[in-house]
């Protein structure tokens, strides 16, 4: 080898120096290459972190929100939202309070952590951090709680080391706090996430607004429901009265014509009867039409009281005696299964009342709870007590506030229906086998529980029995009436001069034929204009006019006007079969001296006639 071969040439030396300077850039841009990758990975792996951040927290408002439309218990979504908020922010202590402005606190209603067993915990305005985030208003955040001078005094506090609290606004209303906070020395809450608890104190507010809609929504429907059932038995109770009122005046106007054609049948019978010698065969027979034309004026008197259309003598009344009476029957009869427990105290305030009527009401509901309990016996309960009705416990709305007696009789039988019950005080509704019962019962007590201003309630079900409520109020004014004292004689005849007006010539025949037997001057008229000018024309020739009521042309009330502003000293007796004008004391300002009701026996026609005369 030649020396020239062993000595680099000039040109391989700078090739040399070349590659290791390109080799040393390679190194730098290699390191720099590895530097700029690194940050790249570093700027990847926190925006990764970032975005797996916010897809939590808008996951966790997502389910927040449904839960809210899923949930309709309060307290249960304000749960499911703070702990969704603990979760988000990685803060194990959550509370949520709301301000109680009855009491004038906050309250604990939902919580996740060491909170969750303060639910309930009361806390005034101003203290700890919920006290001072409702009273400001602002979001309050706190690194050591233990050494902040606003912190609570409850010692059941003192596991907080760091808190964050953010004010429930509803428009210009704080309406509680929610908050979180953590229970280690060594964490602290990130001042970020006071953003993210404004947006779950949104969600907590639109829950609580929603919370107070829906249960002002509730109450409205609760009170158009309650309403529209008032109303629903407002028309029920309405039509009832439209139908009862019908009935009774159909009743009304049967009533009438019926007493016109029993009154001649009684009189003459007992004309007849008067005329028989005490041996007679005939007397048996004749006693026979007198009773059942009795039994009919009793049944035509009852469809007037059922129709409240039936004069009667109302007086103050103990009726706790009367009750006590038909007690006493009811025992007579009453079968071994059945047992009476009664409650009649003594002093019990008094009732104006007709004293036959309060029996038949007492007797006819004790009877029928007793037949109710006749297949297996069972108990009758009555009590009888003085109550104060007020607006607020009326039992029923047409009843008047004011001191009521209240007769209760219950019984433990077979009970009623609803739809029986809608009808048990119909005329004629009877659910008795035949022959057990006529249906008149309970409509007349209806009729006179109604007269006396009361009010008659029935609760009962399919085999849980029945009660009946009579509320009869304590005091009624007495109309004024004149009564007919018992005479101080047997002697019913006379020789006074009697003018009767009748439309119906058969009742104005037994009138007459009476008052003629008796020794009476009678001068009879069947049109009611004609008797007016018969008087008229002579006015001193009478002693005494009877007159029926229900008559055409001149009504009877307006021919006693007439003849007793001719003559207002004469007597005046008015007869009716039904008039509503004198069931209801309406017969105007110049009244007969006595009414009497159709049909009329012969000794009441007469001792009523000689009464009048005499006094």
């Amino acid at each position: 080898m030649t020396a020239s071969k062993l000595v680099p040439t000039i040109y391989e030396i700078e090739l040399e120096g070349i590659v290791d300077i390109r080799t040393q850039e390679l190194k730098a841009s290699n390191d720099a290459l590895k530097l700029t990758q690194s940050t790249l990975e570093k700027t990847i792996e926190q925006r990764t972190d970032e975005l797996k951040q916010k897809n939590e927290y808008l996951s966790a408002l997502h389910e927040t929100s449904l839960g809210m439309f899923t949930r309709l218990d309060l307290s249960q979504v304000l749960e499911s939202i703070i702990k969704r908020a603990s979760s988000l922010t990685r803060i194990p202590d959550g509370f949520v309070l709301i301000y109680n402005p009855g009491k004038g606190v906050l309250e604990i209603i939902a919580a996740c952590g060491k909170y969750s067993q303060l639910k309930g915990t009361l806390l005034f305005p101003e203290e700890g951090i919920s006290g001072k985030v409702w009273e400001s208003g602002e979001p309050i955040m706190v690194d050591d709680y233990q050494a902040w001078p606003g912190k609570s005094k409850n010692p059941c506090f003192d596991f907080v080391t760091s808190a964050l609290g953010v004010p429930l606004t509803s428009g210009s209303r704080v309406e509680g706090t929610i908050g979180l906070s953590h229970h280690d020395k060594s964490k602290r809450i990130d001042p970020k996430n006071i953003s993210i608890l404004d947006q779950f104190a949104e969600l907590a507010t639109i829950a609580i607004d929603n919370s107070k809609l829906f249960e002002s929504m509730k109450k409205e429907l609760e009170k158009r429901i309650t309403l529209e059932n008032e109303r629903t038995i407002m028309e029920a109770r309405l039509r009832q009265s439209q139908k009862m009122e019908a009935i009774g005046t159909l009743a009304g106007g049967i009533a009438h014509d019926f007493n016109n054609i029993l009154f001649p049948i009684l009189g003459f019978s007992e004309m007849v009867m008067h005329d028989l010698p005490e041996k007679s065969p005939a007397r048996h027979q004749l006693q026979s039409v007198l009773d059942s034309a009795l039994r009919a004026k009793d049944l035509v008197q009852q469809i007037l009281t059922f129709s409240r259309q039936s004069e009667q003598d109302y007086r103050p009344l103990k009726i706790q005696l009367i009750i006590k009476e038909v007690l006493k029957f009811a025992r007579a009869s009453l079968p071994s299964t059945i047992k009476i427990v009664a409650d009649i105290p003594r002093d019990i305030g008094m009732v104006m009342a007709d004293p036959t009527q309060i029996h038949q009401v007492a007797m006819s509901l004790i009877t029928n709870a007793l037949h109710s309990m006749e297949e297996n016996g069972g108990e009758l309960f009555v009590t009888l007590e003085e109550t104060m009705i007020t607006k607020e416990n009326l039992p029923d709305p047409e009843m008047v506030s004011g001191h009521y007696v209240c007769l209760s009789i219950a019984d433990t039988g077979s009970g009623m229906d609803q739809e029986t019950i809608k009808r048990v005080f119909e005329p004629y509704f009877t659910t008795k086998v035949r022959g057990k019962g006529t249906g008149l019962g309970l409509a007349v007590v209806h009729g006179i529980v109604k007269n006396l201003s009361g009010e008659i309630i029935v609760h009962s079900g399919v085999g849980k029995g029945s009660k009946f409520l009579v509320y009869l109020p304590t005091i009624i004014k007495k109309d004024e009436d004149i009564d007919m004292k018992t005479l101080s004689t047997p002697q019913l005849n006379g020789n006074e001069r009697i003018l009767v007006v009748d439309d119906e010539k058969s009742v104005l025949n037994i009138i007459e034929t009476i008052l003629s037997r008796f020794g009476y001057k009678v001068r009879s008229h069947n049109i009611s204009i004609d008797a007016l000018k018969s008087f008229k024309n002579a006015p001193s020739e009478f002693d005494l006019v009877i007159t029926d009521m229900t008559m055409p042309g001149l009504t009877g009330d307006q021919l006693v006007a007439e003849i007793k502003n001719l003559r207002p000293e004469i007597p005046v007796i008015l007869c009716t079969g039904f008039s509503e004008k004198i069931a209801d004391g309406r017969a105007g300002d110049v009244k007969p001296d006595k009414i009497l009701i159709k049909p009329v026996g012969m000794d009441d026609l007469l001792k009523n006639v000689r009464y009048l005369l005499d006094n």
